[in-house]
């Protein structure tokens, strides 16, 4: 965890909180800065680099730890029970999740909050081959977004699908 106080010559305060933390099997960098003179904080999480290989989990671990995470901000959830029911259907404890990537960026000044996030999680099958109705289950990937950051969604690969098209005329 790094820490940076700086005063300039008015005494302006100025504070910046970097520190690292795990977030469903994956490391995420944070920073939070303070800008007194103009009153506004901000927040960036993200990892390190986008586009690092991330940790997988079993999906039924994965969804307990995202109760999990729920519950701790009063969202009370029966972890067990999900875990429990989900595992009676075996082809869920055969897929593996991850976080893909995670972007969010807060900014709270004195008028006004703005917020931009992108998240992708992957759902990949196991070591097993997954078929239903002769499809053969590979990747599933769910994408949110709301930033513009053009570096951001290609890292990330977040797709538009006209610029898929306009690619290949």
């Amino acid at each position: 965890m790094n820490s940076n106080i700086m005063t300039t010559n008015g005494n302006q305060l100025n504070a910046q909180v970097d520190f690292t933390f795990d977030l469903l099997y994956n490391e995420l960098d944070a920073i939070y800065n303070y800008d007194k003179e103009s009153g506004t904080s901000k927040i960036l999480v993200m990892p390190e680099e986008l586009g690092e290989p991330q940790k997988k989990a079993k999906l039924t671990d994965f969804f307990a730890d995202s109760v999990g995470i729920l519950n701790s901000f009063g969202i009370n959830i029966d972890v067990n029970n999900i875990k429990s029911n989900l595992e009676k259907i075996d082809f869920f404890d055969k897929l593996d999740v991850k976080l893909a990537e995670a972007f969010l960026y807060v900014e709270k000044g004195k008028e006004a909050t703005k917020s931009e996030y992108a998240f992708s999680i992957a759902i990949e099958k196991g070591t097993e081959e997954h078929t239903v109705e002769g499809i053969a289950f590979k990747k599933l990937s769910l994408n949110i977004w709301n930033t513009a950051r053009k570096s951001i969604l290609e890292k990330m690969d977040m797709l538009n699908i006209d610029e898929i098209l306009n690619n290949h005329q």
